[in-house]
């Protein structure tokens, strides 16, 4: 018998069909995949590169109040949460390239069928979570990079199922339930992961605000680092935050990760909704759409960072720098896939209603487009607020009416602030003139 491996005989001799087997690379993608560090399992905004004191070995952090051990090669090094890779896909993957180029319009249309096979879906919400993976092994051509949030109302939504199925096109994906604030910045020593994290809700309801402090650190590529002490003598350690994250909830989360996130509202499946249970293997079976991915990345990375094309303004600036990486990658798949970005885009993102502060604006706007002198008293303003029983400012205080100091309050946010004002008929109030307001409605009543 033949004393050679399994592992080293080639593709051929395994019998595998052509389109699975091994090409070697060529001298042009040798030198594409060595040049270009950015695609890598290894993270280009690593603590190594930061400029700040020499990156010693790893060593536990002694203010997390966490265990930290120093395990095997293949693992992470924390035994703060049980977050190892799942069985048939290592983490990091350590993914090759396709052995030749890629016409990603192709296999994003295959990859859109795959996921309606097992999800039910809109199409363009289909078309979003593709454009985002595609997006995410190029994290590091762009200044902003929004989460991607599975949000169901309740439960049996199909949340863990969709995010299990997407997962697998991911790169370096790992995929957990439960993970803490210390593990989800120290992963990045490994790699730069894809980052699948389900039942976010329950998690961030039992945890500190830590780790939605470091959620939202990794939404712009210049602050996503977090800072911590290490070692016997304390020193300051960055550490990166700058990572894919796709969050699964039931029921929504902190307003500022809503904000930073590009959100698919999941529906229970109908009698006729017919979709197949995914395989266990699905993630085996679809490492040549990664393979694929990450070959058309390496190809296409300076023309995603060579684009201009910009979302369209439809009154959310941070959903527009959500969906800027979608846009860019679109526009280099073809004209096609850039008419169904922006048809997505228009069709899952939700102008945000305002605030309390907000909504006071908006209704002193329109105090003042019936009131005809520009000056009025403080009671008069709060007096025709109240007037208004469609608005909230009658019970505003714990069922009571706002009173003119609350006003004043959330008025000076905005840089406006009563001042001494002398009126023919009631003498000398604090009151406000029409001219204190032109900028603040300008600024935040128009968008």
């Amino acid at each position: 018998m033949s004393g050679t491996s399994d592992t080293q005989r080639s593709d051929v001799e395994k019998g595998l069909p052509a389109c699975q087997q091994k090409q070697p690379l060529t001298p042009h993608e040798e030198n594409a995949m060595t040049n270009d560090t950015s695609l890598t399992t290894e993270s280009s905004t690593n603590e190594a590169d930061l400029p700040l004191l020499p990156t010693t070995a790893a060593a536990p952090d002694p203010t997390s109040g966490e265990h930290v051990d120093i395990v095997q090669e293949g693992q992470l090094e924390t035994a703060d949460a049980a977050i190892l890779a799942p069985p048939k896909r290592e983490f990091p993957e350590g993914l090759v390239p396709w052995h030749s180029p890629v016409t990603m319009a192709k296999e994003a249309d295959d990859i859109t069928e795959i996921i309606k096979k097992y999800c039910v879906l809109r199409d363009e919400e289909v078309d979003a979570i593709v454009l985002w993976v595609i997006a995410s092994y190029l994290i590091n051509s762009f200044r902003v990079f929004g989460k991607l949030f599975f949000q169901s109302p309740v439960k049996r939504c199909g949340k863990t199922t969709t995010m299990e199925v997407v997962s697998t096109f991911a790169k370096d994906c790992l995929m957990t339930s439960n993970i803490s604030a210390a593990v989800m910045f120290r992963v990045t020593r490994r790699c730069q992961p894809t980052i699948f994290l389900d039942e976010a809700d329950s998690l961030i309801r039992s945890a500190d605000s830590d780790l939605i402090n470091i959620l939202n650190s990794g939404h712009t590529k210049s602050s996503a680092y977090v800072m911590r002490c290490t070692g016997d003598d304390h020193t300051p350690k960055a550490y990166s935050t700058w990572m894919p994250v796709a969050l699964g909830s039931i029921g929504a989360l902190p307003t500022t990760v809503m904000d930073r996130s590009i959100v698919i509202n999941l529906r229970r499946k109908l009698a006729h909704e017919v979709v197949s249970k995914p395989p266990e293997n699905l993630a085996t079976l679809n490492k040549i759409y990664r393979e694929k991915l990450l070959r058309w990345c390496i190809d296409n990375k300076h023309a995603v960072e060579q684009s201009t094309v910009e979302a369209p303004n439809i009154g959310n600036d941070r959903a527009a720098d959500n969906w800027d990486p979608l846009f860019k990658v679109a526009e280099i798949m073809g004209a096609d896939w850039g008419l169904r970005c922006e048809a997505a885009y228009k069709a899952i993102t939700v102008i945000p209603e305002p605030d309390a502060k907000g909504l006071l604006l908006q209704d002193i706007q329109a105090v003042w487009a019936s009131h005809k002198d520009d000056r009025i008293a403080s009671k008069a303003l709060v007096d025709t607020l109240c007037g208004d029983p469609t608005k909230p400012w009658s019970t505003f205080s714990s069922g009571k009416s706002i009173t003119q100091n609350k006003v004043a309050s959330m008025l000076s946010d905005f840089g406006i602030r009563p001042k001494d004002i002398r009126f023919p008929e009631i003498g000398t109030r604090r009151g406000y003139e029409r001219e204190q307001f032109t900028d603040a409605f300008a600024r935040y009543n128009n968008h």
